[in-house]
């Protein structure tokens, strides 16, 4: 159920024996939908947008933050045995909202009048606890947890509220991680996002886009390579089709984050939280050769980053003069003994596939829709292994006993 057309369209392909509902939740009768039959699990998944810190102040809307009682609803009308539930962790402050105001104390308003909403910090989890109460008060037990996807199997450290509700209070079971960072006690070790890319698709350059790319990425891939080239003693090394894609000797690659001030992450660590824009995660790379190479380019374009007055270079300008030696030794690396010479600076955008990779769908789940709407319904899905592992937990648990009609 989903009043987004490219969501229902998408799991429509790859889940065709599914009755789909294209409607706002509010306006599906639950009766109808069920077919009076029993709800052994019901889950749902609330818009999150108007929850999450990704929206920095950006005022929110009641409607959106109310979705979460639209569980109570079912919960009341069928009474699943168990409920589950997927948010931001910040739908514990779920409260009240205030009008938001200027400097001068005046309300602010949109474009149509109405005046601009933001949560009211006296107020907060208010409204969370009220709705914890009215699902305890239908005789559900209820508890909440913050899992991370790497721990059952996703390349992702992608991190949600998971919410458990089970009818006649019954126990309920939260799944075991199968994964971990270190992979001690038994567990197998979280899945690099190194998994996730195709490497045979060239890395373009950063020296020759037709739009230059902004200050603040450019410093991103200043300080990426400083963490992921220069000071890491055992960078990693992409495989070789990469190197052959790109025409370099070796490749040395990273996640490239455009948020948040955050340099990025190392690529054989799982893969960040996959954004509904899609660009917020960027796969950035030093290409090498063996020295001596003409590296250039690259080196006076980081000789202008590490001037000592601290001017950037602007990339529409001509490059400055060519470093002297002792400058060039800024893209001189030495890796396993071998020295090479960065010769070029890639920057590219991930597929769609390489993004439903990250989240871990399977390969033959079909994308469907144009590249825009593939990214926006993969940043909004549930990774399937996280939620298959609270799904398997809860049924192969003694389910409630239900009454006699």
């Amino acid at each position: 159920m989903n009043h987004d057309y490219d969501a229902i369209e998408m799991h429509k392909a790859n889940h065709p024996n599914t009755l789909h509902y294209l409607n706002d939740i509010w306006k599906v009768d639950p009766l109808e939908a069920t077919g009076g039959q029993t709800v052994d699990l019901a889950w749902f998944s609330p818009d999150c947008t108007h929850f999450s810190n990704a929206r920095g102040g950006v005022p929110v809307e009641k409607c959106v933050r109310d979705l979460i009682w639209v569980t109570t609803k079912w919960i009341r009308e069928v009474h699943p045995e168990n409920v589950c539930i997927e948010n931001v962790v910040e739908l514990l402050s779920y409260g009240e909202l205030m009008e938001k105001r200027d400097k001068d104390g005046q309300v602010m308003r949109n474009k149509d009048g109405r005046p601009l909403m933001i949560p009211d910090p006296a107020r907060k989890g208010k409204l969370f606890e009220a709705w914890c109460a009215s699902v305890r008060q239908e005789g559900y037990s209820l508890e909440w947890r913050e899992l991370v996807a790497a721990d059952y199997g996703a390349p992702t450290t992608r991190k949600r509220l998971v919410l458990v509700a089970r009818r006649h209070n019954a126990a309920i079971v939260w799944p075991k991680p199968t994964h971990s960072r270190t992979g001690r006690g038994g567990l197998k070790k979280w899945l690099p996002a190194s998994s996730i890319i195709d490497w045979s698709i060239e890395v373009p350059s950063i020296f020759d886009r037709k739009k230059p790319l902004v200050e603040k990425s450019v410093a991103r891939i200043i300080k990426g390579l400083q963490r992921f080239v220069f000071t890491d003693p055992s960078p990693f090394l992409a495989p070789a089709q990469a190197s052959a894609a790109n025409h370099a000797d070796l490749i040395v690659p990273w996640i490239m984050k455009r948020y948040g001030g955050m340099v990025g992450n190392r690529i054989d660590l799982p893969f960040p939280t996959v954004m509904v824009q899609g660009t917020q995660n960027v796969l950035a790379c030093a290409k090498l050769k063996r020295a001596p190479a003409d590296g250039y380019v690259t080196a006076a374009f980081l000789a202008e980053y590490y001037s000592e007055g601290g001017q950037h270079a602007d990339l529409r300008a001509p490059f400055p003069t060519i470093p002297t030696k002792d400058r060039f030794g800024l893209v001189t690396v030495t890796i396993r003994g071998t020295d090479y010479v960065i010769t070029d600076i890639g920057y590219r955008m991930l597929t769609p596939r390489e993004l439903a990779r990250a989240q871990g769908f399977p390969e033959d789940y079909v994308l469907t829709g144009n590249k825009h709407a593939q990214v926006a319904r993969i940043g909004n899905s549930v990774c399937p292994a996280m939620a298959e592992a609270v799904v398997r937990a809860l049924l192969a648990s003694p389910q409630p006993k239900r009454k006699a009609a």
